[in-house]
């Protein structure tokens, strides 16, 4: 799935290859919010989050071998965008 828009500059963009653990992707998201400014608490809310979609990606049959997953996070104004 291809994003709604591009990321910006400053976004943290993360490749997750087929074989990588998902909690490492789940850390870039966590830390990225943290330095957003969101709150210890509701970053590790997002981390799970993220985290549980990232499962339930890889769970999904992919299409012609494409099992990478890709997701960045950036700061939108007031707001915390994680695709």
């Amino acid at each position: 799935m291809e994003p709604r828009h591009a990321p910006p500059d400053d976004a943290v963009e993360v490749l997750l290859r087929a074989a990588a653990p998902i909690d490492a992707a789940g850390a870039a998201i966590r830390a990225a919010s943290l330095h957003a400014g969101l709150g210890a608490d509701r970053a590790t809310r997002l981390r799970v989050t993220v985290e549980e979609l990232l499962r339930e990606a890889r769970a999904r049959e992919s299409v012609g071998g494409a099992a990478d997953l890709r997701l960045a996070t950036w700061v939108d104004g007031d707001e915390l965008v994680v695709e």
